[in-house]
């Protein structure tokens, strides 16, 4: 694919000109003496605009007491930041509507622009007040860059969104492959040939990194990167991944729990709701706030249990790893009593070190995974098969009398050692020597498991491939 160069994408003749009145707003944005009369005449001379601002501002994304009749008393009550910004963002996002790239969503990119605009105000509202209104256009430019290059490289800019599933970051590092630059590049250079503010580009520049922004820019990209985050929320099906960093960022950025990221959630929807019709977008096929929140929290649930189940199972055996097994344990013995004891089984594969030696520790690797497997089928519904460390393994078995830990334990012998295990062509046969303990009168772990290691020892001792029951002394 071709490599496409900043500058050449920014003066591209494909790209639309910004209008006069855009132009004039910018200039005003960049004075700190811009006066209200000044704004409501530039504004004035796009009738078209000046009617999407008044609207806006009487719409329920302002909450405005009274109605407010002309652009003159809209820049009195809501204030000239708001207006410059409202006719900027208007201005902008009507430039850049549609383009000439047929294959390019652009009803999807100013839905996700509208969604991350309304996420990054709503941040801002809570978290640095005096922020909104430029979080909202930052939020809303942020991915300027994206239609640039959608005008730039045709129909490769969808592809690279399409593989990108969603992910800014993912999209990035396609561009960079493909094409040499991304579409930080672009915005950044797009709001610099537009001498848009200051706080605006860094906020285009960092929003994939804003902990590398600036210490005074950081409170706004902050919060246009979060509301980039709420936008994949409810575009994108990975809601749970989603709702995991929103949580995350909200809490370590801005202070904020759960309960009230909910209320973040309800809110956008109801800005970004509020703020559809003046951007000419259709009605939107995003499900509603308690939809969302309900699905990304059951999400949020099966990602915990599955991060649980993972943090402890053994990777290669799939049984539960050492340190599940010490809890297991634990909880078992607390919960035991004399009735219903608890039995504790720990077993050894015979001579493993041969198997290694001889196949190599890929072949051993093979064979503790195959055992694995026995020892699985061989216990009862509720007892814990543990891979207990190297090519040793161990039972917890609830409500076990002497005999039937016996029985278990052997089960799991015999299935054992009428395996056979294909090593690259060779059937290979390995034993296990097994120990078996029972807790006393409120035996702790090091006694119960110190009982079975010494009953794995006799078993050893007497030959290997056999289970030996732990002394009625020490059991009792």
């Amino acid at each position: 694919m071709t490599r496409v160069d900043v500058q050449t994408i920014v003066q591209s003749p494909q790209l639309p000109t910004l209008p006069m009145v855009a132009l004039e707003v910018i200039n005003l944005a960049r004075r700190t003496d811009a006066s209200v009369e000044a704004v409501a005449t530039v504004l004035s001379n796009d009738p078209a605009l000046a009617g999407k601002v008044l609207r806006t501002a009487n719409s329920s994304f302002y909450a405005q007491a009274r109605t407010i009749h002309t652009i003159k008393q809209a820049v009195i009550v809501l204030g000239l930041n708001t207006v410059r910004t409202l006719a900027l963002g208007f201005s902008l996002a009507d430039t850049f509507r549609r383009g000439g790239n047929r294959g390019f969503d652009y009803t999807a990119y100013w839905q996700q622009c509208l969604l991350s605009a309304a996420g990054a105000r709503v941040i801002a509202q809570r978290h640095t007040p005096a922020l909104a209104e430029e979080a909202f256009l930052s939020g809303l430019l942020h991915h300027i860059g994206v239609l640039a290059l959608a005008e730039a490289v045709g129909e490769d800019e969808q592809a690279f969104i399409v593989a990108a599933e969603g992910d800014p970051h993912a999209l990035r590092a396609l561009e960079q492959a493909e094409l040499g630059l991304d579409h930080t590049e672009v915005g950044v250079a797009l709001a610099e040939e537009w001498r848009l503010p200051p706080a605006l580009v860094e906020a285009l520049r960092s929003y994939l990194e804003p902990d590398q922004a600036s210490i005074e820019a950081r409170p706004l990209v902050r919060s246009v990167a979060l509301g980039d985050d709420l936008a994949r929320l409810y575009l994108h099906p990975d809601v749970g991944g989603s709702m995991r960093v929103i949580r995350t960022r909200a809490a370590e950025w801005f202070g904020l729990g759960e309960p009230e990221v909910d209320g973040v959630v309800n809110a956008v929807h109801e800005q970004a709701s509020a703020m559809r019709e003046m951007f000419d977008l259709p009605a939107s096929g995003v499900a509603a706030p308690q939809a969302i929140l309900a699905k990304a929290n059951e999400a949020l649930l099966e990602l915990n249990l599955a991060a649980q189940r993972e943090a402890a199972t053994d990777a290669l055996t799939g049984l539960a790893n050492r340190r599940e097994f010490d809890r297991s344990l634990a909880s078992a013995l607390a919960e035991g009593t004399p009735e219903r004891p608890v039995a504790v089984v720990i077993a050894d594969i015979d001579h493993f070190k041969r198997v290694n030696d001889t196949y190599g520790h890929p072949a051993g690797d093979r064979v503790l995974a195959a055992v694995a497997d026995a020892v699985r089928n061989a216990t009862r519904w509720g007892d814990v098969a543990a891979r207990y460390g190297g090519e040793e393994f161990a039972l917890i078995l609830r409500g076990a009398s002497p005999e039937s830990a016996v029985e278990v334990a052997e089960r799991m012998r015999t299935a054992v050692a009428e395996q056979s295990i294909d090593i690259e062509g060779v059937s290979v046969h390995v034993t296990i020597s097994a120990g078996v303990a029972l807790n006393g009168d409120g035996d702790p772990a090091d006694v119960v498991l110190a009982q079975a290691d010494v009953a794995l020892y006799e078993a050893k001792s007497a030959g290997r491939n056999r289970v030996c029951m732990a002394a009625p002394e020490l059991a009792a």
